[in-house]
């Protein structure tokens, strides 16, 4: 497999993702604040590691924890115990994935894929993390706001967490997932 087609669809993610996410997180996160939902968390999943065409929004708000569990960080900082799933909140954001993914597939199909897979998916997570950072940084999230991109590599997940929340969040949450 010739490396061209792989290289050019890495710059294509890199120039067109991350300012597609931003559009979409910040168009949600207007309505969200124009219905006046006050959250703590919000994180960008994909249904597996694997299939990145459809990643959702989810937002977690103090009252979502029930109250027995409300000193527990699993239940604080866990995505899958979290409340309120946005299935279309990310619209723009899924058709380019949809497009993208699509022609990694196409590249990927020769059983000697030189590794593009360890490449790809990878850095799809990391330019979705790039996205939420750079919203942090504008003033889109109140800074104490838990933010992650949530998917099934635990390495990902610990750094996501040290790169997007102060300190002392990410080692509670590395401490409570065993990372």
């Amino acid at each position: 497999m010739k490396d061209k087609p792989f290289k050019e669809l890495l710059v294509k993610l890199d120039t067109e993702l991350v300012s597609t996410v931003k559009d979409d997180v910040t168009r949600h996160l207007a309505l969200l604040r124009k219905n006046r939902v006050d959250f703590y968390g919000y994180a960008i999943q994909t249904p597996t590691f694997t299939n990145v065409e459809q990643p959702i929004a989810i937002y977690n708000r103090e009252g979502d924890i029930e109250e027995d569990n409300k000193d527990s960080a699993y239940y604080r900082y866990s995505v899958d115990e979290w409340q309120n799933y946005e299935n279309n909140a990310l619209a723009k954001t899924t058709t380019l994935m949809s497009t993208l993914d699509e022609q990694f597939k196409q590249l990927a199909r020769n059983p000697d894929d030189d590794g593009k897979i360890d490449k790809y998916y990878p850095k799809v997570y990391k330019l979705f993390a790039q996205a939420l950072a750079e919203l942090k940084a504008e003033g889109a999230f109140p800074e104490d706001t838990f933010l992650i991109v949530w998917n099934e590599d635990e390495e990902l997940l610990v750094k996501f967490a040290k790169q997007l929340n102060a300190t002392k969040v990410a080692k509670v949450f590395a401490e409570e997932f065993g990372f």
